[in-house]
C-alpha cells in the first residue's frame, strides 16, 4: 500500500469547465471498502482530501484523484448481492425502468460497472442479450454462467460492444458507477457513439442535492469522486445534445439519483430552471460549509454521548464497509466499542485496517444492559426497527435524519 499515488483530479469543473472552490477540506481521510484479518497489524495510509464546488452548475468533485488499483484491488469487497441495501436499490432500480417502459423488451442492455452483474439478473426478462461490463471480472469471466447474461472483465472504453452484441445496445443502464469515474463528459460521448437515436440510458448515482439535505457529509469519501447535482447532470446532458426521459429519487439508497434520458436532435432542449426550487438547499460554498458545520456539530456531540458509556456494554450495530469514515467524523478508532455487532455471519470474526474493533455476530446475546450505536448508517432504517425488538439500554443514532 505504501505505492499508493494521487495526483489532482481536474483543475476546473468536468462538467462545465467552470472554476472550482474548496467547500470542505477532510484531512487524513482513511479509505474504505475493506476488511481485514482481526491478528493482521498491516497499516494503510490515509490521504488528504477536499470537496470542491463549481458554484455555475452546481456540481461537486474530488479534489485528488488515488489510483484505481489499490481502491478496487483484492480488498475492496463491496458486492451488490451481498448488500441488502443495494440489492433493494437494484430492485427500485428494475422498477423504475419498467414503470418508465412496461411494454418495452429490449434486444439488447449493456451495463458497465456491472460488479456481480446482479441487475442484470434482475434486467434478463426485460431483454433477449446482456452485457456487463467491470474490471472485477478481469481473467474470471467465463466463471460467470447465464443463458442470456455475458460479463467482461475490461473497462468500457476498451469493449467493441457493437461486435459481441451483434449490433447497438437499445438500453443502457449504470448503477452507482458514473460517481467513480474520473472524466464523466469524456465517457458519455464515448457511449453515445455506440448508440442509436432511440437507445435509452437509464443512470443511477449518488446526488448532492440530497447529500445537503440530509446533511450526510459522511458519504463523501475516495472512491466517489463526482457528486452530481440534478442541476449538473441536466447541464451535461444538455452539452452532449441528449434530451430527458424522466427522474426519481431513492432516498433510502446514498440518496440516488435515477435519471432516464436519450439523445436529441437539438440541443437545448433540457430547461434546468424546471428543477424544483426551495427543495433542495443552493449549492453555494458558505450554504455547504454551514451545514458541513451542523453536521460537525452533531458528530461531536454523539462523541460526548458515547465518552460517558462504560466500554464493556458499549457495542456498535452494523458493520459496514463505510465504517472507517464514520470513525474518522467521530474521532475514535473504535478502541472504546466492545465490537460492532452485524448479521452477517461471514463477517463473524473480522475487523477493519487501521480500526481497533472485532465483528461479532449477535447470538444469544442479552442487549437489556448494552448500549448500541448505529454504526452502518445507510441501513439504520432496519437494524433500529430489529434492535427495538432486542430492547437495549440505549440507542446511539449519530445522526437525526434517518
Amino acid at each position: 500500500m505504501n505505492e499508493l499515488k494521487f495526483k489532482t483530479l481536474s483543475e476546473n469543473c468536468q462538467i462545465c469547465d467552470g472554476e472550482l472552490e474548496i467547500a470542505i477540506d477532510l484531512p487524513k481521510l482513511p479509505l474504505t471498502g475493506i476488511y481485514s484479518q482481526l491478528n493482521d497489524e498491516t497499516k494503510i495510509n490515509d490521504f488528504d482530501q477536499s470537496l470542491m464546488l463549481c458554484t455555475r452548475c452546481g456540481h461537486a468533485q474530488l479534489k485528488y484523484s488515488l489510483n484505481p488499483k489499490y481502491l478496487y484491488g483484492e480488498t475492496y469487497k463491496f458486492r451488490t448481492s451481498e448488500s441488502g441495501t443495494a440489492s433493494k436499490g437494484s430492485q427500485f432500480f428494475a422498477t423504475y425502468l419498467e414503470s418508465l417502459f412496461p411494454e418495452r423488451n429490449f434486444k439488447r442492455i449493456l451495463e458497465f460497472g456491472c460488479n456481480d452483474a446482479y441487475l442484470l439478473e434482475l434486467l434478463s426478462d426485460k431483454g433477449q442479450q446482456l452485457l456487463g461490463i467491470d474490471p472485477i471480472w478481469e481473467g474470471r469471466e467465463t466463471e460467470y454462467q447465464h443463458e442470456k447474461i455475458s460479463v467482461i472483465g475490461k473497462l468500457l472504453q476498451d469493449v467493441d460492444v457493437e461486435n459481441i452484441l451483434d449490433g447497438k445496445p437499445d438500453l443502457v443502464v449504470s448503477q452507482h458507477t458514473m460517481e467513480h469515474v474520473e472524466d464523466p463528459k469524456v465517457l458519455l460521448e464515448h457511449l453515445l457513439t455506440k448508440a442509436d437515436d432511440d437507445t435509452v440510458f437509464l443512470f443511477e448515482f449518488p446526488c448532492l442535492d440530497p447529500l445537503l439535505e440530509k446533511f450526510r457529509f459522511d458519504q463523501i469519501f475516495h472512491q466517489h469522486l463526482q457528486y452530481y447535482s440534478v442541476q449538473s447532470f441536466l447541464t451535461l446532458l444538455d452539452q452532449l445534445g441528449c434530451e430527458l426521459i424522466n427522474y426519481t429519487f431513492n432516498y433510502t439508497y446514498w440518496g440516488a439519483l435515477l435519471i432516464a434520458f436519450r439523445k436529441s436532435k437539438k440541443k437545448g432542449v433540457i430547461n434546468v430552471n424546471r428543477i424544483p426550487k426551495g427543495i433542495y438547499p443552493d449549492k453555494n460554498i458558505l450554504e455547504i460549509k454551514s451545514r458541513f458545520q451542523s453536521f460537525q456539530d452533531q458528530m461531536n456531540m454523539t462523541r460526548t454521548i458515547l465518552d460517558g458509556f462504560d466500554s464493556e456494554s458499549l457495542y456498535g450495530y452494523g458493520a459496514a464497509l463505510m465504517l472507517p469514515i464514520l470513525g474518522y467524523h467521530l474521532s475514535t478508532d473504535f478502541s472504546e466499542f466492545k465490537a460492532i455487532f452485524d448479521d452477517d455471519s461471514a463477517k463473524d470474526g473480522l475487523g477493519y485496517p487501521n480500526l481497533n474493533v472485532p465483528i461479532r455476530q449477535p447470538t444469544n446475546e442479552d442487549f437489556s444492559s448494552l448500549s448500541i450505536c448505529l454504526t452502518a448508517m445507510d441501513n439504520r432504517r432496519p437494524i433500529l426497527k430489529n434492535l427495538v425488538l432486542k430492547n437495549p439500554k440505549h440507542i446511539i443514532n449519530p445522526l437525526t435524519l434517518i
